[in-house]
């Protein structure tokens, strides 16, 4: 069997003149030879006209250096033959390793790989990991090909390759003196620093340095580099110091001040977090107003957001992109800074499949241990208003710069505002009718799945409902119902009552909201809204969102009834000084339009 009849070798090359020449008579009875240049300015060219003078069988194409992965891939695809033998230029393919070749029976899901003999100036060491040193280098193109890595490029394996190892080797001139080491050393770590922050890698100079010892300890003892004289210390050292210098070059890189050209915030919450992210969404644009903004986001959220000019791109779930895909996403965006909203374990690790190389979140058991992740200083949720988190996010970005401009934004101040269109303006004056012979319109919001524990029974609800507008007839009340609570409601019998109920456009409720002069509720998204909107508010809150969710941020007066955790062993008392509050705020509202038309 004669399998080098069928096989093509491909060699990439630059500035090759000492070692070209036996590489390529090693190879002279394959039936064909690809030799990609890009670049050489020694004999290289010279000595692949002399040999192909003698065999016909070789052709040099040229090419710019475009990484190691893409020059061997594109030396691969000028070759006429499927089955491929891929050689570097300081490589010699032994005459064992022919015939064995001769003999195989190729299949196309074979890849076969050759031990190789790495020499330090003429000696083969056989210590410090350098044998026996197994490359993947025979294959079928139609079936594999090498990954696009710029340096440490590979044959990438399919999940149903069939993985052969040969006996006949290949020799490898890796090194010829120091000098020859310093330069190559210099070469590949700079271009597998940058090969790594690409691919969204960091680290730390202490890793960087734990790295040097860790490595020259492995390879000068217990692979036994010692055997070899001043040269097995040599090798041992240059791994160790290759290996150092791939992570100080990538700490450096990682280190560079130059701002990200794209940044996404990734919020798939509730309305209330989505409200409360958004002053860290306005300020990430304005901080850093030539990179793409891009909000990763719920269909609450984009409808919600879907009016503010400050946010580039919207990615949604469900509609964009399926959970499972949330990597390749961030990876096809090109995001160099990623703020994930939401702390979970399964947003960190979807995170981590992707290449982002700068991941900013709060503390978490699956993100301390990697070095992309960037945390804010450590405060527990429970003690920190939730925008002033989303803000902190943002601040990691970089600091010195979040912390120079910070104090020229004022958060009531912020063109922030939920915006809605004119079909939801249409909506909510068919809703209202003959709203204006009333004074003022008080929202009265009684659902929200997160705070059913804190929630008084809807019956209550609807009692404090009919009271006040019995007492305050001069006010429209609006009781605020949604699809899916589970009530259907009939109209109330009180005229100064009704009922409203949105469709699936939430811009509807918020169009509703700014209209409204009071909105009583508990812990929900509509009183959010009404804070954004700068709309006095009333609250029925559990103790924790006195530090979370509080309202009155944005210009609105904000009062509240704080519910212990125990709350509901004195069910009548908080829900009698609830009313209570209640009344005052209508009374307050009412009589502040009073004194307005009598001024």
């Amino acid at each position: 069997m004669n399998n080098a009849s069928k096989i093509s070798v491909c060699i990439i090359v630059k500035n090759a003149q000492k070692t070209l020449a036996e590489c390529l008579e090693s190879v002279r009875d394959f039936d064909e030879i690809i030799l990609l240049d890009n670049g050489s300015t020694d004999r290289t060219l010279q000595i692949a006209q002399e040999f192909n003078a003698a065999y016909k069988n070789l052709r040099v194409k040229q090419s710019e250096f475009i990484g190691f992965g893409a020059l061997k891939n594109l030396c691969v695809s000028y070759a006429k033959n499927e089955w491929i033998l891929s050689l570097d230029s300081d490589e010699v393919l032994e005459s064992s390793a022919l015939h064995e070749i001769n003999a195989l029976h190729l299949e196309p899901n074979h890849i076969y790989a050759l031990p190789r003999k790495n020499l330090y100036n003429g000696e083969w060491i056989k210590a410090c990991g350098w044998y026996p040193d197994f490359v993947w280098r025979i294959f079928n193109k139609n079936f594999t090909r090498f990954n696009d890595n710029a340096v440490h490029e590979s044959v990438m394996i399919p999940k149903d390759a069939q993985k052969i190892h040969l006996k006949g080797a290949i020799r490898h001139y890796a090194f010829a003196n120091i000098d020859n080491i310093i330069a190559k050393m210099n070469r590949y770590t700079s271009q597998s620093a940058q090969e790594k922050l690409k691919n969204g890698k960091k680290t730390s100079f202490f890793a960087a340095f734990a790295r040097l010892h860790f490595v020259f300890f492995k390879d000068y003892f217990l692979r036994k580099g010692f055997l070899y004289g001043y040269k097995g210390f040599i090798v041992a050292l240059l791994n160790a110091l290759g290996a150092f210098f791939r992570y100080a070059k990538l700490y450096e890189l990682s280190k560079d001040k130059k701002e990200p050209k794209v940044i996404a915030f990734d919020r798939r919450l509730g309305v209330g977090d989505i409200i409360s992210s958004i002053p860290a969404f306005y300020l990430t644009k304005q901080l850093y107003p030539q990179a793409t903004f891009i909000l990763i986001t719920n269909k609450i959220g984009a409808s919600l957001c879907r009016n503010f000019n400050f946010i580039d791109k919207f990615i949604i779930e469900g509609v964009d992109f399926e959970i499972k895909d949330f990597a390749k996403v961030v990876d096809e965006n090109e995001v160099e800074a990623l703020l994930l909203g939401h702390r979970s374990s399964v947003n960190i690790k979807l995170a981590k499949q992707s290449k982002c190389p700068k991941i900013i979140t709060w503390r978490h058991l699956h993100s301390i241990f990697s070095s992309r992740f960037i945390h804010p200083k450590h405060i527990k949720r429970s003690q920190r208003l939730e925008i002033l988190r989303c803000l902190d996010l943002v601040r990691m970005i970089d600091t010195l710069k979040y912390d120079k401009n910070i104090n020229k934004f004022e958060l009531k101040s912020l063109p922030i505002r939920i915006q809605t269109d004119r079909q939801n303006k249409i909506f909510v004056d068919e809703f209202l009718g003959d709203a204006k012979k009333y004074e003022k319109i008080i929202a009265i919001s009684p659902f929200g799945i997160s705070s059913a524990k804190y929630n008084l029974a809807i019956d209550d609800w609807i009692s404090l409902t009919k009271n006040l507008a019995k007492k305050f007839d001069k006010a429209l009340f609006v009781f605020m119902n949604f699809r899916g609570s589970g009530y259907e409601f009939e109209p109330f019998i009180e005229e100064n009552i009704k009922v409203f109920v949105n469709n699936d456009d939430l811009l509807n409720l918020v169009e509703l909201t700014s209209r409204v002069n009071l909105c009583i509720s508990l812990s929900t998204g509509n009183i959010h809204i009404a804070d954004n909107l700068g709309i006095d508010t009333l609250g029925f809150f559990a103790y924790t969102d006195e530090f979370l969710f509080p309202c009155g941020n944005y210009g609105g007066n904000f009062e509240v009834l704080y519910l212990p955790k125990d709350w509901k062993k004195d069910y009548e008392f908080y829900k009698n000084a609830f009313y209570q509050k209640a009344q005052k705020c209508v009374e307050k509202i009412l009589l502040g339009h009073k004194n307005k038309k009598e001024k």
